[in-house]
Formats: structure tokens, C-alpha cells, sequence
């Protein structure tokens, strides 16, 4: 899977064509998985910049999608650590489903808008509750009711850090469906062609539930948004 989230390809890339970015921009992509983002933004923006993924599983593909760009894209494997980067160095820092990466999306946002150059751009990929979760869910997803917002309220969010909301784009059902159905199928299909794997049981008795959960609950419970800010 190229993006490693809910938001489709045609959407991402309809948004990354209209931001409002000078020529050549410095983009940080946080959480960074495949550099997908930094790639395309490279190919239709010019950008340069930096990717930060403390995952091999997501840094190694992440440089091979990097050398095709001259080293212009710069990935790191490593946790996110705001004091490597100096105050104002980016153009646009995006943080698309990985605010964990920081602790969560407020702290996500307190700990990147410094690192954007007023005028610039901040991109948060975060989960929001489109009604309140049943007790079963959140009991299943080991999460409480205030680990998110309602889609207005995560948009509010960056005004608490000092941020102008310019736009906030809710994936639809649809990706959200195809995002899930590639995810488990992928698991399925990796099980079937390892089976002696020695985390294929493992890899089952996570996916088979976590399906089911989304299907009887997430899908019309948990939504995923993008939200575009600007720093003053």
C-alpha cells in the first residue's frame, strides 16, 4: 500500500496540487512511512525536504522512493525529535496519521508549528469521531472517548497552537472501506503464502477481530480527516 491511511490517492493528490507553496519548497513529512507524500510533492512541486519514521518497515521503502530524487528527499529512521530541525526551516511540515509520533494531536501540533516559516503550512492527517463510540468499541480499541474530537473540534485544534484553519477534508466511506478491506486482505494473503511464519497465528487473531470491529463499529463511528493550517 503506497499510503499507509484512509485518504485516496486522488484526493491526496488534489490537495498537494492547490497548497499554496513558493517554488522549490522544504516540506518534513512526520511519520513519513513509504515517503509517498514527499515523492509526489517532489515530482509536482519541486520540494525537497525530510522524512522521519522510526520504523524499518517504513523507512527502507521510504529510501528507495527517496534516491530517485537526487537527494533532494532525506530520510531518516529514527523517533521524531523537534530539536533536530531549527525553528521556521519548512515550508510545509505534515504529520498524516502520526501524531502518535509525538504523543498525540495537540502535542503533534504544539511541537511542529514552530518548525513552520510564518506563512507556512502545517498538514494534520488525524482521527475524528463522526458519533460517539459505542462502550464495545472503545473497549475493543483499548481507547476513551476524549483520544479524539468531532470533525469541527480537530480542526479547532490548531488554534490552540496558534494556526488559521484554511481547509479540513473528511475521507469518505468509501476509502475508508477500501483502505481496511486492502489491509486485511493483505495480512490474509501474506499468512496464506508464509504459513510457517512464526507470527502468522499472531498476524490472524489481530486482523480477523480488528475486521470485524470495523465493520460492525468503525466504519460509521471513527472518520479521518485532513486538516490544512497556515501559521501566521
Amino acid at each position: 500500500m503506497a499510503i499507509w491511511n484512509p485518504v485516496g490517492e486522488a484526493a491526496l493528490d488534489a490537495l498537494l496540487g492547490r497548497l499554496p507553496l513558493p517554488p522549490s519548497p522544504r516540506v518534513l513529512d512526520v511519520g513519513c512511512g513509504t515517503g509517498t507524500l514527499l515523492a509526489r510533492l517532489a515530482e509536482r512541486r519541486g520540494a525537497s525536504g525530510v522524512g522521519v519514521d522510526r520504523s524499518p518497515f517504513a523507512a527502507a521503502p521510504a529510501r528507495a522512493t527517496a534516491a530517485g530524487f537526487g537527494g533532494r528527499i532525506e530520510i531518516r529512521e529514527e523517533a521524531f525529535d523537534a530539536t533536530r530541525f531549527a525553528g521556521g526551516s519548512f515550508d510545509l511540515v505534515a504529520c498524516v496519521g502520526s501524531s502518535h509520533a509525538v504523543g498525540d494531536a495537540a502535542a503533534a501540533l504544539r511541537a511542529l508549528t514552530p518548525l513552520v516559516r510564518p506563512g507556512g503550512l502545517l498538514l494534520l492527517g488525524e482521527g475524528f469521531w463522526e458519533r460517539d463510540p459505542d462502550p464495545g468499541y472503545l473497549s475493543f480499541l483499548e481507547a476513551r472517548r476524549e483520544d479524539y474530537r468531532d470533525f469541527a473540534g480537530t480542526g479547532a485544534m490548531g488554534a490552540e497552537a496558534g494556526l488559521v484553519l484554511l481547509e479540513g477534508l473528511a475521507c469518505s466511506r468509501e476509502e475508508w472501506d477500501r483502505y481496511e478491506g486492502e489491509y486485511a486482505a493483505n495480512v490474509e494473503r501474506f499468512v496464506a503464502e508464509h504459513p510457517a511464519d512464526p507470527d502468522a497465528a499472531a498476524m490472524l487473531e489481530r486482523i480477523r477481530p480488528w475486521r470485524e470491529a470495523y465493520l460492525r463499529w468503525g466504519r460509521t463511528t471513527l472518520g479521518f480527516g485532513l486538516f490544512l493550517y497556515r501559521r501566521p
